[in-house]
């Protein structure tokens, strides 16, 4: 009897996350490292993402974008250390840039690369199906020379997910 009314509690605490539950969860699980296409003297970046809802998605976008953050814009993010050197380099080499003359690249606060940006559809995922997104950046190589930028799923909120703080993710690297 004991297990019984064990499993009736259970139920009734269980059955209402269950039924909140029933909405799509896209998350990107990685991000693969950047390769050199030669073909396009560019890059591709291949993106692991889940579904880790309860429903189907619908169709929708991921974003990648080059960023320009700082070391400490880093540790709020929970970066590692070497990511964290690879930020701070960054921005030591952006004011050593800033000062000379004969530099005609980019260059802000943090960061003296070209800014790059681009989108992927990402076609509806079945509950736990993974995807590979695939990025293709012709004419440009990510390594100039260190690699940082933040991938976005569904920027536009154009699903309705369980979870709408887990569909960003950043990159460093190190060229």
């Amino acid at each position: 009897m004991r297990f019984i009314h064990f499993i009736v509690l259970l139920l009734c605490l269980y059955l209402p996350v269950l039924a909140q539950q029933k909405c799509a969860d896209l998350v990107i699980l990685e991000i693969l490292k950047p390769t050199y296409d030669y073909a396009s003297k560019g890059t591709v970046i291949k993106v692991l993402v889940a579904n880790k809802g309860m429903a189907k998605s619908g169709r929708t976008e991921a974003t990648i974008r080059d960023i320009d953050i700082s070391a400490v814009s880093g540790m709020e993010l929970g970066l590692n250390e070497t990511a964290l050197y690879f930020l701070e380099e960054n921005a030591n080499l952006a004011q050593h840039y800033a000062k000379d003359s004969s530099f005609t690249g980019e260059i802000t606060e943090f960061d003296y690369d070209e800014f790059f940006s681009a989108t992927s559809v990402i076609d509806p995922i079945k509950p736990f199906e993974e995807r590979i997104l695939v990025f293709k950046l012709p004419g440009i190589w990510v390594y100039d020379p260190n690699c940082e930028f933040e991938i976005v799923l569904d920027e536009k909120n154009l699903l309705e997910e369980c979870n709408e703080q887990n569909n960003r993710k950043v990159f460093v690297d190190g060229g």
